[in-house]
């Protein structure tokens, strides 16, 4: 009996693979999300406990960024724990986000964090969740300012059409 494997069959092995793949990583992504919500929450509540929030605030974050990095390596700055923080003060209400939250890394919300119309960030995290935007892509266009050219533009195919281009 000969092993020959035809193309289609490989194709469909190969398929449920990257499929496996995928559905693996956005489970973990939507995960880890979701993990700094609940760490942007808690950071909050902690510091609203403080007595001179701004200063004590900081000495949490610090604190709190040297006893992470030392567990669980690389990720836990100071600059990134403010981020965290952040997130959880621009999306509180975790039902509403929660579906966006599936669909998005981590590093789409933290390039959104920089925007600071609200219209605009909910414009760009809404459609890189519904157009699979890569964070390259939404980085171009929020530094391109595609939302307000949009909304200023008379002719928004020709200003999609352009960014479909790019």
């Amino acid at each position: 009996m000969k092993n020959k494997l035809t193309t289609s069959y490989l194709n469909e092995i190969k398929q449920i693979l990257h499929s496996a793949r995928q559905q693996a990583y956005a489970a973990v992504n939507s995960a880890m999300v979701e993990a700094y919500w609940k760490i942007g929450e808690r950071i909050v509540l902690e510091e609203q406990n403080g007595s001179d929030r701004a200063e004590y605030g900081k000495q949490i974050l610090q604190t709190l960024s040297i006893a992470l990095t030392q567990e669980f390596g690389k990720g836990f700055s100071y600059r990134s724990l403010r981020e965290i923080r952040q997130f959880y003060l621009l999306f509180s209400n975790l039902p509403k986000w929660r579906t966006l939250f599936a669909k998005l890394s981590w590093s789409h919300f933290q390039r959104c964090l920089k925007v600071s119309n609200d219209k605009a960030r909910l414009y760009y995290l809404t459609e890189a969740a519904e157009n699979h935007w890569s964070v390259r892509t939404l980085d171009r266009n929020i530094s391109t300012l595609y939302y307000e050219r949009l909304l200023a533009s008379q002719d928004k195919e020709l200003v999609q059409a352009e960014m479909q281009e790019k």
